[in-house]
């Protein structure tokens, strides 16, 4: 008796139990078996339903009418019949009752109130026999339970937590419901117990009793979801539902957002003044109400690096939009207007900009198109190709004057691949691309019409895996991830100061903005920015495997990794611990001495050419090698650099729910908030301060270098693109005499793993807004204004350290302090900005 009613309350898998609990739990999963049924409508998903046993289905036996099945026979049975739910209902009331009854004689027996055991083993003979009875009458209504099942969908019920007597489901409204992930599949998981916690027992009411479960029996990442027959703990994987969709975005020439996305704060487009071809080639979204007075802010004129306002340059007619709501006079109202921007978030997965587009890719969303923009290719700045909004307005506080500060000017394509549109004629050959290949992407561009752009947001999926672009340089097909579309590279000409420095990965069906008649883009073609095709400079290199590609057309793939992050690791075959390699390949810019400064990249280790293209010498855009020719001395532990070309290798971080940020100016990532892990530490290196070629963008190299065996190791000075260790400069005991005291040494870096699912760099103030930590804050710092050779605006953390030897020993690149100019004519504040006054920054990682 004692193990009778033992059996009819434990319910510890792989036993075969009595026929009293046996009833119970029958009916139980029976009815589970039916709402699975009806809200999956899928065999394999039966495999998982816990019902309200939170328990795997298939650790229970069941012996039906003298047969054996197990939980894995209750999709055949839905799949074949259906079920009379009125007459399961009346029958499972019936065995609660007579189930009630024989544990009230047991009660009574174990008190010693009833008179014998014959009693209670009549009792439990004619409950048996009643059993049986039943039994046979739930197989034979199982027959239909599938006409029942149709009837119902996954909109009935967000989560059932039983059914009513009339037949209906019963719904909990009030909690979510819990998604898990099976071979490509979605389901519901019905249960009773918490996610943290598993079944211990049932009542005579059929209610559970939970217990937590013992994840220090399975380890790390794990749970115990039962005991087997040896007494040993079931794991399996601890369910995590996946991280929420966000992303951040900036939208450039607008102070607000669109498409449903929040705005985070309005600010002004921030840069280098257009005469200048130092100081910063990315824009800065200036955070407004800007921390501009106190500790190691000065009014001093120390001018290192320069910040000033953005205008428009659109007084020639280069937007000419009478058929769409605009004509000249429109288009010229925004001249020289403060550029704004929106710093904006929305529920999507990552956000990237496609340049030549007015549409985005299927599976993404658009957050706004507009105008690609960068200088006017004769003047000294060379900027970041940015994305202004169609449909602009100013920054607040405008004041509509002609300051001529940072300019942004339309762009325009000289040459598609193969020369066609530089080489062509303008009334009779538009861009055609003659090949005879039909997929040869330079087809459709157009001479001197303005290039459009539009910034897209991957949409969430119901798996909601995370999504991250990026561009495989020198591959027409992503090695890894998926191909959003293969393309050609574009970029400034190799003898303009001016226009861009970003290399582009140009669609190969460009789109128009279709307001604008040939003709009045003609009439300006001799204006703007300009973008050209890339070459490959590889003739006289290091790289045996590139010599073959010398002139040919460069190729480039745009990927969409399934990570959270991708970063380009320079000096390195391979990828750090916690990431996972896109593809490897040889860090190449433009060259040394040319005048136009890129940005450094990396370029497939098996690059290939734009299909179609030939070895004419066409000399646009141009991609040369990579060496180093100065590294951190004395105690800085850097070792094993020489002249030979720079390995690079692009990285993929695991973690759906982490971010790469690099800590500027520190020797280790130890103290930055968010912490997962230490990729690797380093020191910060870009072109020379006199060079007006090379990249510009700073990068974090490895204290130690990975070279690739490609022909030999010569170490022979090339004339190609060249790195060289950074170094800070103090101007005037700067920052409250932070610079001082680094001044002359090498700057130092860590590239880090922190758990935040976006992070940008928030110019202006030291804290972040709200929804964002602050990872670390410290200064904006650039190459200084009036060098030849541009860097990037980073935030370096505000206790900086210098390592290496001190003294100028490298005479290379250079690193100051950033001063807003310019503003209100040198007198008052704008948005809480100061004229000569350095700016402050935060690292800032948004919370999921």
């Amino acid at each position: 008796i004692e193990q009778q009613q033992q059996n009819a309350t434990l319910a510890t898998p792989n036993l075969t139990t009595s026929n009293t609990s046996i009833m119970m739990r029958a009916l139980m999963l029976v009815a589970v078996a039916i709402v699975g049924g009806a809200l999956a409508q899928d065999t394999a998903s039966f495999k998982q339903v816990d019902g309200m046993l939170h328990a795997k289905s298939t650790d229970f036996q069941f012996e039906l009418t003298g047969d054996s099945f197990t939980a894995d026979s209750f999709p055949e049975i839905v799949q074949e019949g259906s079920f009379k739910l009125s007459e399961l209902l009346m029958n499972m009331k019936k065995q609660e009752m007579a189930i009630k009854a024989l544990e009230e004689k047991l009660d009574k027996y174990q008190k010693n109130t009833v008179d014998s055991f014959e009693d209670v083993a009549d009792e439990l003979e004619s409950l048996n026999a009643t059993i049986e009875q039943e039994l046979s009458s739930i197989e034979d209504s199982v027959e239909t339970l599938s006409s029942f099942s149709v009837n119902l969908t996954s909109d009935d019920c967000d989560k059932v937590v039983g059914i009513e007597d009339d037949g209906t489901l019963k719904c909990d409204t009030d909690k979510d419901t819990i998604y898990e992930e099976d071979e490509n599949k979605w389901q519901r998981r019905v249960s009773s117990c918490p996610t943290d916690s598993i079944l211990q027992s049932i009542d005579k009411e059929g209610k559970p009793t939970c217990i937590k479960r013992a994840v220090e029996a399975c380890g790390e990442g794990k749970s115990a979801t039962g005991i087997d027959k040896d007494g040993k703990a079931i794991c399996e994987d601890i369910f995590q539902a996946p991280p929420k969709a966000l992303s951040t975005y900036i939208r450039w020439g607008r102070r607000d957002c669109w498409q449903g996305s929040k705005l985070v704060y309005s600010g002004w487009l921030g840069g280098a003044h257009y005469t200048q071809p130092g100081s910063g080639v990315n824009p800065l979204c200036m955070r407004p109400n800007a921390q501009q007075t106190g500790t190691g802010i000065d009014n001093g004129n120390q001018d290192g690096a320069l910040i000033y306002r953005s205008e428009w340059q659109w007084n020639d007619g280069t937007i000419y939009e009478y058929n769409n709501g605009y004509d000249w006079s429109d288009a010229r109202e925004f001249h020289d207007d403060e550029v704004a921007c929106g710093f904006c978030q929305a529920e999507v997965q990552t956000t990237q900009m496609f340049p030549g587009k007015m549409t985005c890719p299927d599976g993404w969303k658009q957050m706004y198109w507009g105008y690609l923009s960068g200088d006017y290719h004769t003047h000294r700045r060379s900027p970041k190709w940015t994305c202004l909004d169609h449909e602009p307005n100013p920054a607040n506080g405008n004041d509509r004057g002609n300051q001529d500060g940072a300019l942004w000017y339309t762009t325009e394509v000289d040459t598609s691949p193969g020369g066609a549109i530089y080489h062509a004629d303008w009334d009779t050959n538009m861009g055609v691309y003659n090949t005879g290949d039909t997929q040869a992407p330079g087809t459709g561009y157009r001479r001197y019409h303005e290039m459009m752009c539009t910034v897209c947001g991957k949409e969430p999926t119901m798996y909601n895996k995370p999504s991250k672009t990026f561009i495989q340089y020198g591959k027409r097909t992503c090695t890894k991830g998926k191909t959003v579309y293969s393309g050609w590279l574009a970029t400034g000409h190799y003898t303009h100061f001016g226009s861009g420095s970003s290399y582009l990965c140009m669609p190969p069906d460009p789109e128009y903005f279709n307001g604008v008649t040939e003709r009045h883009y003609a009439r300006w073609r001799n204006s703007r920015s300009r973008l050209y095709t890339v070459e490959y400079e590889t003739s006289s290199n290091k790289i045996t495997t590139l010599r073959g590609l010398h002139n040919h057309d460069a190729s480039c793939a745009m990927c969409e990794a399934e990570a959270n992050d991708v970063k380009m690791m320079p000096a390195m075959t391979s990828c750090p611990k916690g990431t996972t390699i896109q593809y490897e390949g040889w860090l190449m810019a433009e060259r040394h001495n040319h005048r136009h400064n890129t940005e450094w990249v990396c370029v497939d280790n098996k690059a290939e050419a734009v299909l179609g293209s030939d070895s004419r010498d066409h000399n646009g855009g141009l991609l040369y090698p990579t060496e180093i020719h100065t590294v951190p001395a004395g105690n800085s532990g850097v070792s094993g650099y020489n002249r030979r070309a720079v390995t690079c290798s692009v990285c993929a971080i695991d973690s759906p729910t982490t971010s790469f940020v690099t800590r500027w100016g520190r020797k280790e990532c130890k103290g930055a908030k968010g912490l997962k892990s230490e990729l690797y530490k380093g020191f910060v290196a870009n072109g020379n301060s006199g060079h007006t070629g090379s990249g510009s963008d700073f990068l974090c190299m490895p204290l130690k270098p990975v070279y690739r065996d490609q022909g030999g190791a010569s170490t022979t000075t090339r004339s190609e693109s060249i790195l060289y260790a950074t170094e800070y400069v103090d101007q005037a005991n700067q920052l409250g005499n932070v610079l001082n005291n680094v001044n002359a040494w090498e700057v130092p870096c860590a590239v880090c793993e922190v758990e935040y699912k976006d992070v940008n760099i928030v110019p202006g103030r030291t804290d972040c807004p709200t929804g964002y930590d602050v990872i670390y804050a410290g200064w904006i710092m650039a190459e200084r204004y009036n060098h030849n050779h541009a860097g990037t605006f980073e935030c370096f953390d505000g206790a900086l350290e210098g390592f290496g030897q001190s003294g100028f020993q490298n005479k290379g690149s250079r690193l100051y302090a950033s001063e807003t100019e310019g503003i209100r004519g040198n007198a008052g504040a704008w948005q809480g900005y100061y004229h000569n006054r350095e700016v402050r920054c935060a690292v800032c990682g948004l919370k999921v």
